[in-house]
């Protein structure tokens, strides 16, 4: 067997980072050998040019493998740049964009978690009307290097799953932009019918800094968790947080890999609930369906043999409820 380059030390590393700085450093767009190697994966292409081969279990790179064009060389100063700019980096601070159901007015800081929740600047637009998604800036510790489009896919990615995270910790929906451009007939202004992208942009100034921003004077009202929760919906338009989102952020923050990535299909799913509501009452509620099972442990199943048809059959048995360590409150009625 082949040279495993992908070495041991860098064992848990996240293969689409990987695949960004490999796509960059040898090339693509990437090739399959469907006659001599229909299992790998060739960069930058296959066969004579293929420099080095990846190998996939389960959506991930497990095996990196020195292709008919390898050069050790520039194996090595790729190696020495994974290291220190995947595996490595400082704790930087990452900002964003996110959108509540109401207006963020002041300043939150979570001590222990590091994230941070901002009222958006002055320059941003700001709907004038309440029943809206309402810009806010959010916050959050970001392992950063100086390979800006890993730092840039890391940013994007730990922002969408905190702001889902969000979303389940607090009343009201809390949302991010979506990347894909939606295109459709709007009433704009005073009444003209225009046909328009669903899009959103203000002047965040710094998208990863080295130091936190100061808070406002004004700051976010704390609710003791008792009182926060008792009706989800919430009395008014204010914008407020359970005084323990700090600890539960940090718990969701502290979960395992296999349990954090349960808990974050989950708010995916409760997220996606909240944005069917309006196209289908059912598809909302199938969304809500999904949340619960993707914390739900893999059901289980063994062979039996049937008396009626003698035949070999599978029964399975249901999974049990996965102790995320992080309570989801699937419950609480949706707000749009």
């Amino acid at each position: 067997m082949a040279e495993n380059l992908l070495l041991e030390k860098w064992s848990g590393i996240d293969s689409a980072e990987l695949m960004i700085l490999l796509r960059d450093r040898v090339g693509g767009p990437g090739q399959y050998d469907s006659a001599l190697a229909p299992e790998k994966f060739f960069l930058p292409l296959a066969r004579s040019k293929g420099q080095i081969a990846l190998a996939y279990a389960k959506g991930v790179i497990v095996r990196i493998e020195p292709g008919a064009a390898f050069d050790a060389s520039k194996w090595e100063s790729i190696s020495k740049e994974i290291e220190s700019e995947i595996l490595g980096g400082a704790l930087k601070r990452g900002r964003d964009f996110s959108f509540s159901s109401r207006r963020v007015l002041g300043g939150w800081h979570g001590a222990t978690s590091g994230v941070q929740i901002l009222p958006a600047p002055e320059s941003a637009p700001r709907a004038t009307v309440e029943m809206a998604d309402h810009p806010f800036v959010l916050e959050f510790p970001l392992r950063a290097g100086n390979y800006w489009p890993v730092i840039h896919h890391r940013r994007v990615l730990e922002h969408r799953k905190l702001t889902l995270v969000l979303n389940v910790l607090l009343r009201g929906h809390i949302s991010y932009q979506l990347q894909r451009a939606e295109h459709l007939w709007a009433r704009v202004g005073s009444g003209a019918i225009e046909w328009v992208q669903r899009f959103f942009w203000a002047d965040l100034g710094e998208t990863v800094t080295d130091h936190a921003t100061p808070l406002p004077d004004e700051r976010i009202p704390e609710i003791d968790p008792v009182k926060y929760y008792e009706h989800p919906g919430g009395a008014g338009n204010q914008f407020s947080v359970p005084t323990n989102l700090d600890e539960s952020i940090a718990l969701y923050q502290a979960l395992d890999k296999k349990r954090r990535e349960k808990f974050e299909r989950a708010a995916y799913w409760l997220d996606m609930a909240s944005r069917q509501w309006w196209l289908s009452t059912s598809s909302s509620f199938a969304c809500l369906v999904s949340a619960i099972e993707a914390l739900v442990e893999p059901d289980s199943s063994h062979a039996t043999i049937c008396e009626q048809c003698k035949e070999t059959l599978h029964h399975h048995v249901p999974g049990q409820p996965n102790d995320s360590g992080l309570f989801l409150r699937l419950s609480l009625p949706m707000d749009p």
